[in-house]
């Protein structure tokens, strides 16, 4: 069963490259478990594609979510998992209540994330130079683990 769903998905993958579609960004309904949990690695195992020199080589939609992908790796290291059914934006604004001072950078990763993903439109000429100044924060800052008087839906202290 699964090597027929890897061929539907590559010859999808073809088809879309033949007629000069955007290539999909997975959603993770639709990944296999292999590569849920290939997802589940540390943000210290993505390589920093901007350092690199990788970011001028991707598709900048494939940049787009190789970042969220490490974001989604940066918060679970960092008690700050996503929770199966959040979507992106209601990730990021969980994590910007923990983190106010990437707040503004995880919604728009979010918003790039879902355009990338969801929408035939062009992603905005500037999303490489943000991106690389959002994988900066997230190797500058740490989360504090979280303790039990913490609610974790609130971002408030329990008292």
């Amino acid at each position: 069963m699964e090597s027929w769903r890897s061929f539907l998905r590559e010859l999808r993958e073809l088809l879309d490259r033949l007629f000069g579609r955007r290539q999909a960004v997975p959603d993770a309904a639709e990944l296999t478990s292999d590569e849920m949990s290939a997802s589940a690695r540390g943000f210290h195992d993505f390589v920093d594609p901007f350092a690199s020199g990788q970011s001028q080589q991707m598709p900048v939609e494939e940049l787009v979510a190789y970042c969220f992908a490490a974001f989604e790796a940066w918060g679970r290291d960092n008690q700050l998992p996503r929770e199966a059914d959040q979507t992106p934006h209601e990730y990021a604004e969980q994590v910007g209540v923990r983190q106010k001072h990437i707040a503004a950078g995880a919604k728009a990763m979010a918003d790039l994330y879902c355009q990338a993903a969801y929408s035939k439109a062009e992603l905005p000429t500037g999303t490489r130079r943000h991106l690389a100044r959002f994988w900066k924060m997230l190797q500058q800052h740490r989360v504090e683990p979280l303790s039990a008087e913490f609610d974790p839906l609130t971002g408030a202290a329990v008292t």
